[in-house]
């Protein structure tokens, strides 16, 4: 039906503008945000027994392969991740923030 390929039409451009108001938000991103290991923007940091901090998606899928530390080369299990909420907490308030402020520069550039 008609009406149902203009709505999926409608969602599938929110859907797009949703991703491209994303693209590019972790370009500048402090580097302690930032997973050592793929070089993108935590959102579930975990401390590893070394000292490094990861996202966990990452340890875990490291895990799966090889039941050691990436760094360190030691021994790891997943019991021994350790969460980092405050972190964690952090790199949503600045991820937030760079929503806003990139929501604010299309308004300005769409009012110009």
């Amino acid at each position: 039906d008609v009406d149902a390929l203009d709505r999926l039409a409608v969602d599938a451009q929110r859907a797009y503008d949703a991703l491209q108001d994303e693209a590019g938000l972790e370009d500048d991103a402090p580097e302690a945000y930032v997973d050592p290991l793929t070089c993108a923007l935590m959102e579930d940091p975990v401390r590893l027994p070394s000292g490094h901090v990861v996202d966990s998606s990452t340890i875990k899928q490291h895990l799966l392969n090889e039941k050691t530390d990436p760094f360190s080369r030691s021994p790891l299990d997943e019991a021994e991740l350790k969460p980092e909420p405050a972190l964690k907490a952090e790199i949503a308030r600045w991820l937030d923030d760079k929503r806003q402020q990139r929501r604010a520069d299309q308004r300005a550039a769409r009012a110009a």
